[in-house]
């Protein structure tokens, strides 16, 4: 889904340049996330939140909260298996990946609002 997206609209072409540098920078802190201590409880309720968001959006058919979810899922999953300090290791390729994903609903959003006209307020006699 998000790769059709970003096949699609010129607003997307640096998501191609973006996640082979999240991988690169994953890969190379790899030793991090084995010695990590997960945080198998929070990482759980994470992972629960995000698979209600998921089906949430599958259920209201919105495409840019699925790619949201998918987002919140990674983040569960490294929260789970490898715990917050790798999480905060890991801001930067979270932040890229969110950076990726959000456009998606930014645009999104753009293009429903474009279709709603702007209130025009009347002022009569003042």
């Amino acid at each position: 889904m998000l790769v059709k997206k970003w096949s699609e609209s010129e607003d997307y072409t640096h998501a191609f340049f973006t996640v082979p540098i999240i991988l690169y920078i994953g890969w190379s802190r790899r030793q991090s996330f084995i010695d990590g201590r997960g945080w198998p409880i929070t990482g759980l309720i994470v992972l629960t939140l995000a698979t209600v968001f998921y089906i949430l959006s599958l259920q209201l058919q919105i495409p840019s909260f699925i790619a949201l979810s998918m987002g919140l899922t990674v983040f569960g999953a490294i929260l789970y298996m490898s715990g917050a300090s790798v999480v905060i290791e890991m801001v930067i390729p979270l932040l890229l990946l969110l950076f990726v994903i959000a456009l998606v609903v930014v645009f999104a959003l753009q293009r429903v609002l474009e279709h709603w006209e702007t209130p025009k307020v009347v002022l009569n006699n003042l």
